[in-house]
């Protein structure tokens, strides 16, 4: 066996059959809605109902079956709630032994139930529902009045001779006791913040729009009076509120777009990356208890297994159950993978990108690049300190003022004109908006690059978005490439090079060059292409077909629709849309259609599979499609590995259709455990050994780094266009990759 585990630990014992008691859920086919969907919520009134508990604040155990209209419950229910509003009933039917080997769903929700019960007794860990369990951690000071939290998300296996096994991902949560309205009263931009109504009941997350110049008492035209509804529906909530001096905050709700809400009602929710804009010290201070490598996951594992044991009797072994053990097969698709070619078609291994870089790159743009400069005043020396270093590193193969023998001169076919465009840190919109058109008045320039100021001092990573938009808008608006740039980064002598080597793959990859192919196709495979629907701020899907390559990983463009939609499901005409330019655009590079097309859906392939089908086979196309599952919560362990157990890039473990896959190379010592994708084969004739090398070599021809991407280059681009879809212009196949 190999050293390759998953994160589950198997119980000493086999479940036994148990007894449940059987309910017929009635009527639940009069509603035009899913089944399952209505029968869970009849078996949240069941448990949630206190009368129907069974010990003090424990719910009782009940389970909806997916695919028949019952409810198993342990014990018999003592109270059954008010079910009219959907004309629904329950009846008993029956309490029977339930045999493990047809029934493993619902064992391994028992199980869930059973770590649950004996956990919520105890305060260590709070909890409130069967899989998640909250653990508080020492926090590093901090001017947001942050707390952290583990988070462990329980789920179980149970196979059909009843062994079982519980399994464990672990993550690190924020949460503040501070409000909107506190942040406001501190001077903070809280627009585009991510927030929660502690007022509601239900757990939703918005977006802050803007602050209105209004204040919470005054009635808007429709009627509307937010400090009025409340004092109505919950006056305690308004203790202490001054109604003439707190201002409106907007904020965008998925199902019913913009609304009105109180500040004081508010609360943030925060992930690292947004952290880093208001205390980027302590978001640092925090990647020892967020990077965590796989080592020091298992520690944390291990140390909830022992305190389970010792309320339960040791009933848990403690070592990881290995990928054999639970049915997977374990393939390292880095042996396998394939070469990639440069200019000159020399050939180099995936780790030898660099060389692409003395070498020469496989395709420069078809026309020479006008560069011009775009910088903010209040920095001009800085700036063009910069701009000399960026023109010495792409024009005379120098890095930090000294030539470098191993450096391609020059780069890319590029001349820097002479005229520069300064603007001012404060000047507003449509200022900024005009220097911008300015440069698109200049026939001498094809291509931009833009010095943006960071949205903080203390950060080099996150440019001000405000800046950052409205220069990348409006160059899409007039189909110019833009490469912006952090003044800041070039501070650090010591990763100069690293940052000139990015800065030159994005010009290259946005004005449709491109750094290297695979040196031969994969197996018969013509055509690969990523599609993934994104929603923008306002609510508004945009499907994307992401790129299409040939079967050597060659660009031959991606195509942004200007069809939108009401969902994550792509529409069948806006599929049909999408494929049709695909293969247009393939016919014209190549004088046929693709005979063999690898799909990548990012996410669920909701789509109708019949029309995959209909539409291929119309066409004598043979397909693959293939999802590419991006939050998951699996996590695989290299116990022989001396980098913290951390699994090495391309390791796989396949159990029949499906595979998880570590595509990245993680340092224990500074970017914590990879974290792996789901791939599940929905339909075609590739072996999953096979998909996955080909998902491996994908995610190591991004051409805007050196370094690999976590997703593989279909679904990655297509996940980039459709979050920058107002910088990409729509409606045709392009090969400049303006989201770079």
């Amino acid at each position: 066996m190999s050293d390759i585990c998953l994160c589950y630990f198997k119980f000493k014992k086999p479940t036994s059959t148990k007894s449940f008691f059987r309910y017929r859920v009635k009527n639940l086919a009069n509603y035009n809605r899913d089944i399952h969907q209505l029968n869970n919520q009849v078996r949240y009134k069941i448990i949630s109902n206190f009368q129907n508990h069974v010990g003090y604040d424990e719910k009782m155990f009940a389970y909806s079956d997916k695919n028949k209209n019952y409810i198993y419950t342990y014990e018999e229910i003592k109270f059954v709630p008010d079910l009219s509003e959907n004309q629904t009933e329950i009846e008993l039917v029956d309490n029977i032994e339930i045999p493990v080997a047809e029934n493993t769903d619902l064992y391994s929700a028992w199980i869930e139930y059973y770590v649950y019960r004996n956990i919520s007794k105890l305060k260590k860990y709070d909890c409130h529902e069967e899989n998640n369990f909250y653990l508080d951690i020492d926090t590093p000071k901090n001017n947001l009045n942050i707390k952290l939290r583990r988070k462990f998300y329980v789920k179980t296996e149970v196979m059909p001779d009843g062994t079982s096994y519980i399994g464990f991902d672990i993550s690190t949560e924020y949460s503040t006791e501070s409000t909107i309205y506190d942040y406001m009263k501190q001077g903070k931009n809280i627009v585009g913040m991510e927030v929660k109504c502690k007022w509601q009941g239900y757990n939703e997350t918005y977006k802050i729009v803007e602050v209105l110049d209004k204040n919470i008492n005054e009635t808007s035209k429709s009627g509307l009076n937010i400090y009025n509804y409340w004092l109505e529906k919950s006056p305690y909530r308004l203790k202490g509120i001054d109604p003439n001096n707190t201002k409106i905050v907007i904020v965008y709700d998925k199902k019913h777009g913009n609304s009105k809400y109180i500040p004081q009602s508010l609360v943030p929710v925060f992930r690292r990356e947004t952290i880093a804009t208001f205390d980027s010290i302590f978001s640092k201070a925090t990647d020892r208890l967020t990077k965590l490598p796989m080592n020091k996951r298992l520690e944390i594992m291990q140390d909830f297994i022992n305190y389970l044991n010792s309320k339960t009797n040791g009933i848990v072994i403690s070592e990881p159950a290995t990928a054999e053990e639970l049915g997977y097969s374990v393939y390292n698709t880095a042996y396998n993978a394939p070469k990639l070619l440069i200019s000159s078609n020399r050939k180099i291994t995936i780790n030898e990108k660099h060389k692409a870089f003395s070498n020469g790159f496989y395709r420069l743009p078809n026309d020479k690049l006008y560069i011009s400069f775009m910088y903010f005043e209040e920095k001009h020396i800085e700036c063009s300190k910069a701009a000399k270093v960026i023109i010495d590193y792409l024009k005379k193969g120098k890095i930090n003022n000294e030539e470098n023998k191993w450096l391609k001169k020059p780069l890319i076919p590029a001349e820097f004109t002479r005229t520069s465009y300064p603007y001012k840190q404060n000047y507003d919109k449509l200022t900024l908006k005009e220097t911008a058109k300015e440069i698109s008045r200049n026939p001498k320039t094809n291509f931009v690059i833009c010095f943006v100021p960071m949205e903080n001092d203390d950060d080099e990573y996150s440019p001000d978005k405000q800046y950052y938009d409205i220069f990348k808008k409006v160059f899409a608006d007039i189909n110019m490439p833009s490469q912006m740039i952090s003044l800041k980064k070039f501070n650090n002598s010591n990763n100069i090079k690293s940052y000139l080597q990015n800065i030159a793959l994005g010009i290259l990859g946005k004005s449709g060059g491109i750094p290297w192919i695979f040196a031969q196709p994969f197996s018969d495979v013509d055509c690969f292409v990523g599609i993934d629907v994104g929603m923008q701020s306002t609510g508004i899907h945009y499907p994307a077909c992401s790129v299409c390559f040939d079967g050597t990983g060659n660009l031959l463009g991606y195509y942004k629709t200007e069809k939108a939609q009401s969902g994550e499901k792509i529409n069948t005409k806006i599929l049909a849309d999408i494929f049709d330019k695909i293969l247009i655009e393939y016919k014209s590079k190549n004088g046929d259609l693709p005979k063999h097309i690898v799909v990548h859906r990012d996410g669920f392939s909701n789509e109708a599979d019949e029309w995959y089908e209909e539409y291929f086979s119309s066409k004598s196309i043979k397909y693959d499609l293939v999802e590419v599952k991006k939050n998951i919560s699996e996590r695989l362990i290299d116990k022989s590995n001396l980098n913290g157990m951390n699994p090495d890039a391309g390791i796989c473990v396949i159990k029949d259709n499906e595979a998880i896959i570590v595509t990245t190379q993680r340092d224990s010592n500074y970017g914590g455990a990879p974290q792996p994708l789901k791939i599940v084969h929905k339909h075609g004739s590739l072996t999953m050994n096979e998909i996955v090398r080909q998902i491996y070599a994908l995610s190591e021809l991004h051409v805007g780094s050196i370094k690999s991407t976590r997703l593989p280059m279909t679904t990655y681009y297509a996940d980039r266009i459709c979050k920058a879809g107002e910088y990409i212009p729509r409606g045709n196949v392009y090969n400049k990759l303006y989201f770079l």
